[in-house]
């Protein structure tokens, strides 16, 4: 073996010699160890530090630990405009290039009212909220109606050359500042008016505009990817500023968790918090139904006597089974005697 290095020749060097004993070889074996443990408990430590990033930038992260869901749709929808926000959300959807739902009011400015051509320009659905569109409009149900139709001759009117069908209650089909009696008046009317509402099941910013911009994507996001077809509502309301500020965000979110969007219109069947109840043939529940044709109201009484008739004489033939059949023909007999007596009293005329 070698001691001087520089004297050392063909691997009898001493520090070749060295880290070819075994001794040699364990220290580096748990050298390396050492090394691994350190990497992980490094990498373990960053991925528990605190984020400095924002709540949305968060929830961007699941949203792209989801892939592409073929079906997957989002359909956002907005409420109350056309407001001095319209230009700036249809500026937000055209960059998109995706389309949304607007359901809209009467606004009596002239600007304002330049936006609903827009929104159809743009290719988005226009439906209707109505023209008053608040809880007021539910002072009966024919009243609602009213105020729909209402706002599609505004729409005329202006020149809007769309009639629509597609509607949004005020305050969704379970508001609960409705009774459900009036509120399935309401149903009963749409249905025969061959109106479809839609109502929603994701939401966020708030009538008033109360929420952050990173408050709304946060929501929505996080309720949005449990579901295939989420109907996301927001509202295009003056001075809705977070709202306008989020969409870019909102948008770029959706579509990195696989989802496309589109218009209600296209959807398998409405979203509804509350189904029509096809009422009872009485004239009760008929009657509480406003308006409804009076021929269908006379009609329904008359079907409801004969079916009670029909269960008396079924009554009456049960018993008479019972007694025998002597009975049925006195019965029979009784029965004969008394249509003669009835008809000889209707035909009766009093002598002069």
């Amino acid at each position: 073996m070698c001691y001087d290095v520089y004297d050392c020749k063909n691997k009898g060097c001493l520090i070749v010699s060295f880290f070819q004993t075994k001794s040699a070889k364990i220290v580096m074996a748990v050298i390396a160890a050492v090394a691994v443990a350190v990497c992980a408990l490094l990498i373990l430590f960053v991925r528990r530090a605190p984020s400095e990033t924002s709540s949305s930038e968060a929830v961007s992260e699941e949203a792209q630990s989801y892939t592409a869901v073929s079906g997957r749709v989002a359909y956002l929808t907005f409420d109350d405009g056309p407001s001095n926000c319209t230009p700036a959300v249809l500026s937000a959807l055209k960059d998109a290039d995706i389309k949304a739902s607007f359901f809209v009011r009467y606004q009596t400015s002239a600007t304002l009212q330049d936006y609903y051509a827009d929104i159809l320009a743009g290719g988005h659905l226009l439906g209707v909220k109505g023209h008053v569109g608040n809880d007021s409009a539910y002072s009966s149900a024919s009243a609602l109606i009213n105020d729909l139709k209402q706002m599609m001759n505004d729409l005329e009117m202006l020149g809007i050359p769309q009639q629509t069908r597609y509607v949004r209650l005020p305050g969704g089909s379970n508001n609960a500042a409705v009774s459900e009696e009036i509120m399935q008046q309401v149903l009963l009317n749409l249905n025969r008016s061959n109106y479809l509402y839609y109502d929603w099941n994701v939401w966020a910013d708030g009538e008033g505009g109360s929420a952050t911009k990173d408050e709304i994507v946060a929501q929505i996001v996080s309720g949005v990817l449990s579901m295939e077809q989420p109907v996301i509502l927001l509202h295009d309301c003056n001075d809705n500023d977070a709202m306008v500020e989020a969409l870019p965000d909102l948008i770029r979110q959706l579509k990195e968790a696989g989802y496309s969007f589109d218009t209600v219109d296209h959807m398998t069947s409405p979203l509804h918090h509350t189904e029509y109840v096809e009422p009872d043939h009485t004239s009760e529940v008929v009657n509480s139904y406003d308006p409804i044709p009076t021929s269908s109201v006379q009609s329904y009484p008359q079907y409801t006597v004969e079916v009670s008739s029909a269960a008396s004489r079924s009554s009456s033939s049960d018993e008479e089974d019972e007694s025998g059949n002597s009975s049925e023909e006195e019965s029979e007999d009784t029965g004969d005697s008394e249509d003669e007596t009835s008809s000889a009293d209707t035909s009766y005329e009093p002598e002069e």
